[in-house]
């Protein structure tokens, strides 16, 4: 998605700078994920990374090996998702089923005695 090729882009190019360094020598890319808000670069990726961790339930002090663990699964981003899938999934098998019973009546239809 574009988001993902702009944070890619901004990770590689500005997070690191050692232009945009704070004067105790932190990067850009560390203040973003430890959700400093005296920043006054950097804000899409502040509000990014915010979306993104109120989807996963995630604190600012969160980690991604937090996210492995097994209750973060069940939060209500991720488990929305998944019953969106099985719904589209079960509509999908029922779409497959009506299709192969039509397909099996024009077979019948088309038998000779």
């Amino acid at each position: 998605s574009a988001n993902a090729a702009a944070a890619s882009t901004w990770r590689h190019s500005v997070a690191h700078d050692h232009t945009f360094m704070d004067s105790a020598r932190v990067s850009l890319a560390t203040r973003v994920c430890a959700g400093d808000a005296s920043l006054i670069y950097s804000n899409g990726q502040s509000s990014l990374l915010s979306q993104i961790n109120t989807y996963l339930e995630l604190s600012a002090d969160s980690t991604a090996e937090n996210y492995l663990q097994p209750q973060s699964f069940l939060a209500s981003g991720p488990l929305l998702c998944l019953m969106c899938i099985m719904l589209w999934l079960l509509f999908m098998l029922n779409e497959l089923r009506s299709n192969f019973a039509s397909m099996e009546a024009v077979l019948k239809i088309m038998e000779i005695p």
